[in-house]
């Protein structure tokens, strides 16, 4: 019975025919975390150790300040 499963999982695996779609699938899904992840990080507001380093950098920057390694 196993034999029979695993042919049919292999047959669905290797077909060609929906690769590119899963692709894009995968794509999107992959996207959605990272823009989740962002969105995670940043909320918050002003007082968010990410948002705050962040301003500290552009001010460096803008000002001048920034120290060179």
């Amino acid at each position: 019975m196993w034999k029979k499963v695993f042919a049919g999982f292999k047959r669905i695996l290797c077909r060609k025919k929906g690769s590119p779609t899963l692709e894009y699938v995968v794509i999107i899904a992959v996207g959605a975390a990272f823009a989740s992840l962002l969105l995670w990080a940043f909320s918050g507001g002003e007082r968010n150790a990410i948002t705050t380093i962040l301003r500290e950098k552009v001010l460096e920057v803008i000002s001048g300040t920034v120290v060179k390694k």
